[in-house]
This record gives C-alpha cells, sequence and structure tokens, in this order.
C-alpha cells in the first residue's frame, strides 16, 4: 500500500499554476519519476517549471501552429519561447488535439464528446493532461506503458504513456495511476443552470 496527499484547489483555472507546479516537484522529489509531460498554449508553464525541475526530462505539448480556427497566438509560436525550450532540451510537440473533431457544423462525435465528458467528472484539466500525453507518446517523447506526471494550470496526474488507437485496451491500455492535483469545484467546466442565493441549501 502507498499513501500520498492529493493536493485540491478551490477553483480551476491559470491561477493555480504556481501551486499545481509546487505539488508536481513535491510529487518529483519521491524520485520515481524521471519526466513531466506539460499541457501548454504559450510555453509560460513549462518555463516556470524548468528551474525548479532540474535533472528532470521536460515535455511539451501545444496546439498546431497556424490553425485558422483558433485564436491568434494560440500554441507556442514565439521564437523567444521557442529558442528557451530549446535551450533546455525540452521536447516540443505541436500538433491537433487527440480529442478533437474535424469540424462538421452542429455535429459531434459522440465518442469523442462522451470521453471528455466522463474525464470533465473530475477536472477540465484532466483531459489536456491525458491528450497531452498521448501526443507526446505518438511523437516517442514518452514510451507506452512509461510512468510520467502529466499537468496543466491546475491539474496534475500520474499516468502511462499510450497511443491513441490503445487508449482503452484492456492489454495497453491508458492508466492514470495517480492524482497528484486537481480542482475540487468545477467552476469553469461547469456552467450552474440558475442563480441560487448564499443561504440556498443547494448552492455549491
Amino acid at each position: 500500500m502507498i499513501k500520498r496527499a492529493t493536493t485540491y484547489f478551490e477553483t480551476e483555472g491559470i491561477a493555480n499554476l504556481d501551486a499545481t507546479i509546487e505539488a508536481v516537484l513535491h510529487r518529483l522529489a519521491e524520485g520515481d519519476i524521471q519526466k513531466v509531460v506539460v499541457f501548454t498554449g504559450t510555453g509560460n508553464g513549462v518555463l516556470k517549471l524548468l528551474p525548479r525541475a532540474k535533472g528532470f526530462k521536460i515535455c511539451a505539448a501545444s496546439f498546431a501552429p497556424n490553425v485558422p480556427h483558433r485564436a491568434a497566438g494560440a500554441g507556442v509560436e514565439s521564437g523567444e519561447v521557442l529558442q528557451l525550450l530549446k535551450e533546455n532540451n525540452v521536447d516540443l510537440v505541436h500538433g491537433n488535439m487527440p480529442f478533437e473533431d474535424i469540424i462538421v457544423p452542429d455535429v459531434r462525435d459522440p465518442k469523442i464528446a462522451a470521453i471528455e465528458a466522463a474525464y470533465d467528472t473530475l477536472s477540465g484539466g484532466l483531459s489536456l493532461c491525458v491528450q497531452a500525453v498521448i501526443m507526446c507518446t505518438e511523437a516517442g517523447s514518452v514510451m507506452p506503458g512509461e510512468d510520467v506526471i502529466a499537468m496543466c494550470a491546475d491539474t496534475a496526474v500520474v499516468v502511462t504513456g499510450c497511443h491513441k488507437p490503445l487508449m482503452f485496451s484492456p492489454f495497453d491500455g491508458l492508466e492514470i495511476r495517480e492524482i497528484v492535483c486537481k480542482p475540487r469545484r468545477l467552476t469553469l467546466t461547469r456552467k450552474p443552470r440558475y442563480d441560487v442565493g448564499p443561504n440556498d441549501p443547494v448552492a455549491p
């Protein structure tokens, strides 16, 4: 039996990034995991982690660059950021997100939607962590079955490397082995259906 602490945040979002990094560093200090996979839109999370994680391998997964339907600047595209990642031996994987649909107006793939919804019950950032690991595994930066820590702004988990087609395989499927930190309340993922007062018994 192994006992480890999980850090819980009261809300979701980027405000938890520094605390997520602290939780990841605490888990790395146990010495059995040598690699961190970071999902990042700008590279800032990786750059914050790097000075504190000397001696560990960092892999970064980000959006494919110059995709027309994404907001300008989405993805690690700054020349300065790219240079810093290269100088620090960070494996940077650009690509389309594994759970991203082909765009058909008003249509979603029900299997992909169900997978994302299931992950969202635990944390809105969990699917980003899983997708980052899949991207890095398929790029060769993570080995299938390898234990890594995957993190985004407010969620970090210990997870095994896996290729997308094998994610639910009974033999080689992806495993989420530990929850390092996560939001306790899904303040961004879940939208309230109606307003309630602070004294209402159904108020969260």
